[in-house]
Parts: C-alpha cells; sequence; structure tokens
C-alpha cells in the first residue's frame, strides 16, 4: 500500500473519531464552546467598553508598583489575543490527547477555560483602571 493511501486512511479515521467525539461526549464539547464564549466575550466586551483615542491607556496596574504598563488604544487587545491563541492550541492539544487518554483531554479544555476565565477578568479589571 502506498505511503499516500496510507496517510489518507489515517486522516478519514481520525476524521471519523472526531466526529464521534463531538458527538457523544458534552462534557468536552461543553468545555472548548464556554472557552469559546469567554473568548469572543472578551473581545466584544473590550470592543465596547474602550474608546478609541490618542490618549494612553493603563495597561498593567499592580498593587505593589502601581501602573507599569501604560500603551495606545489597540494594546488593550493584546489579552484577548493571546487568549485565541491559548484557545487554538488547547483545542488541538485537548483533541490529540483524547484519543489516547480521556481525562487528559478533559484537563487541556479545563485549563483552556481556566486561562480564559483569568484573561476575562484581567480584561474587565484593565477597564476598570482606565475608568
Amino acid at each position: 500500500m502506498a505511503l499516500k493511501t496510507k496517510i489518507s486512511l489515517l486522516a478519514e479515521h481520525l476524521r471519523q473519531q472526531l466526529r464521534v467525539m463531538f458527538i457523544q461526549d458534552r462534557y468536552l464539547l461543553a468545555l472548548l464552546v464556554l472557552s469559546l464564549f469567554l473568548n469572543l466575550g472578551l473581545y466584544v466586551f473590550l470592543a465596547l467598553a474602550v474608546k478609541v483615542g490618542t490618549e494612553p491607556l493603563v495597561l498593567h496596574y499592580s498593587v505593589y508598583f502601581g501602573i507599569d504598563l501604560i500603551g495606545d488604544w489597540y494594546q488593550i487587545y493584546f489579552m484577548p489575543v493571546v487568549g485565541t491563541f491559548i484557545f487554538i492550541v488547547n483545542t488541538f492539544l485537548a483533541l490529540f490527547f483524547y484519543l489516547k487518554e480521556r481525562l487528559a483531554g478533559y484537563l487541556l479544555a479545563g485549563g483552556g477555560v481556566l486561562a480564559e476565565l483569568f484573561l476575562a477578568v484581567g480584561g474587565f479589571l484593565v477597564y476598570l483602571v482606565n475608568r
């Protein structure tokens, strides 16, 4: 059997496994959808809350050092961009490991939700500092 045929058979088998996994495993699907909605919600919240302007915004504040990062309005979108990257990587890793070990897939998907939640809280706190 040619290498190209083996690769196409493997890809088709993987596609079928993923279809079955998404139809049958509602927990994994719920975690991934929740992570996606948190990320999209952060984009929408920042788009509605932050005014486009020329004055600089506070991008980071800590109790110990105070304001330690100031930047332009578009730099506030760094948090949701990082969240998108985390979502994509965690989704692929969760799907890959889910096929081998279900618990690892759940942990990766749950970790993605936790990361998106922290980014959402951080985005809200940055909004409060700039209010």
